[in-house]
């Protein structure tokens, strides 16, 4: 192991963490649409994540059948709005989609 290497492990920790799972949900949305994972895309669009595994012992950020996504044009959010719910996001947008369908759903905004 690089010391480079070495050094992502220690300072990432585990995905589970709140820290790193933000992060690596961003990745997996950039991975998902075959971006370069050092370019950041400014979309007309956020892209909720959520690792859904309710059971701590079962959960592991690497099984992306264990993620939701939400794919929501960012006029319909509330102007104001700086934060929402996973109850409120699921009323209004629906239960969300899996990995395999964010590509689609991300280029259908775009056509």
């Amino acid at each position: 192991m690089s010391d480079l290497d070495a050094f992502l492990r220690w300072n990432s920790g585990h995905l589970l963490e709140n820290r790193t799972r933000g992060a690596y949900a961003e990745w997996l949305v950039h991975r998902a649409l075959g971006l370069d994972s050092g370019e950041h895309r400014v979309a007309s669009a956020y892209v909720f994540c959520l690792l859904a595994e309710p059971d701590p012992e079962l959960a592991d950020p690497q099984d992306l059948s264990q993620w939701r996504f939400w794919v929501v044009p960012t006029g319909k959010l509330h102007g104001g709005r700086k934060s929402i719910g996973l109850q409120p996001l699921i009323r209004a947008f629906g239960p969300g989609i899996s990995y395999e369908e964010l590509p689609d759903s991300i280029e259908a905004l775009r056509a």
